[in-house]
């Protein structure tokens, strides 16, 4: 997935891998900063069986990946930070044979600058309905400088 697609494409991927995986998107995420050791231990033992993806930034932007992996913001500009785990019910394979579903999208607006060619207009206010989806979806502030920010939390 790249920055370039659009809110729909973000949305379709993001829904399709929690399906795929048999995510439960509202009870089975852990908090990175909030993990007890009892839920650590939990962790580290449904990674073995290869059950959990990380939510994590890296340089490149936000993303779910494979494993457990816990980043503490080595790149000392948000780079490399872990927020959060989810569990699965069907094992990803290898951690390299999956592409990196996108947490956080940056991505044209649809509104202002839907060819993602110019710098939009002063005030947008970014798509006033987005794509339904039984998971969550955020603009955040809305349009900035003719792109908007997708979170799927």
């Amino acid at each position: 997935m790249s920055y370039g697609d659009n809110i729909e494409t973000l949305v379709g991927e993001r829904d399709a891998w929690v399906k795929d995986f048999g995510i439960d998107w509202g009870s089975s995420s852990y908090i990175y900063d909030e993990l007890t050791q009892v839920e650590r231990v939990e962790l580290e033992k449904l990674d073995k069986k290869r059950l959990v993806w990380t939510n994590a930034s890296t340089c490149d932007g936000e993303y779910f990946m494979p494993g457990m992996h816990e980043f503490d913001g080595e790149g000392g500009c948000g780079c490399w930070q872990s927020y959060g785990f989810y569990v699965a019910k069907k094992p990803w394979k290898k951690k390299d044979e999956y592409n990196y579903v996108t947490a956080v999208g940056y991505i044209p607006c649809p509104v202002c600058n839907a060819d993602g060619e110019g710098e939009g207009e002063e005030d947008c206010e970014g798509p006033a309905e987005l794509p339904e989806t039984e998971y969550g979806i955020d603009i955040g502030d809305g349009c900035e400088e003719g792109r908007i920010q997708v979170y799927l939390d």
